[in-house]
């Protein structure tokens, strides 16, 4: 009777420690998969910020543009 008990208790144990391993396994899974969205978060936020600022570079050179289109019009006006 009571070699029965202890062997459903070293069952038991046997249970939770396999269960204890896969939950590690499962842990460091979790984390790894963690670092992964850090980096790609990193990432998308350097690219977000260079698109950023190429869209306001683009913009400026659209505005400067318009003014030299401008002045070059006035310039060709004044010769005539």
């Amino acid at each position: 009777m009571e070699d029965e008990q202890d062997k459903e208790i070293l069952d038991y144990v046997d249970a939770l420690t396999d269960a204890k391993c896969e939950t590690s396994e499962l842990l460091a899974q979790v984390v790894g998969a963690l670092e992964d969205l850090k980096g790609l978060q990193d990432n998308y936020h350097f690219v977000s910020n260079k698109t950023n600022s190429l869209h306001t570079s683009c913009q400026q050179l659209i505005e400067e543009q318009v003014i030299l289109r401008l002045a070059s019009r006035t310039m060709g006006l004044k010769s005539l």
